[in-house]
């Protein structure tokens, strides 16, 4: 499975750049300050666009097996950059169960 990067993606993330879900399975992220949020667990798309585009990232924090952290795939700042970087805070990214 691939994704594609948001609809309005950073500068630094061109439009319609292509990533496989293998190289962004388990990848780091962190928050717009640069604190650890947790691992990429998974991702919701939406289809119908020539590339999936997504939808939700779906994070694990450290430490949790039920729980999730959810960003919107616009709060994505850097999908290339590893750890993956967001645009939000780590308060504002919502708690939810998949």
């Amino acid at each position: 499975m691939s994704a594609a990067a948001p609809t309005s993606p950073p500068p630094s993330a061109p439009a319609g750049t292509f990533l496989y879900f293998s190289e962004l399975l388990g990848r780091e992220i962190v928050d717009s300050e640069g604190v650890r949020v947790g691992r990429m667990a998974d991702l919701s798309i939406r289809l119908g666009e020539p590339y999936p585009v997504v939808q939700q990232v779906f994070i694990r924090p450290t430490g949790q097996k039920e729980i999730f952290l959810i960003a919107s795939g616009q709060q994505v700042r850097d999908w290339n950059r590893d750890p993956i970087h967001l645009s939000a805070r780590l308060s504002e990214l919502r708690p939810g169960r998949r």
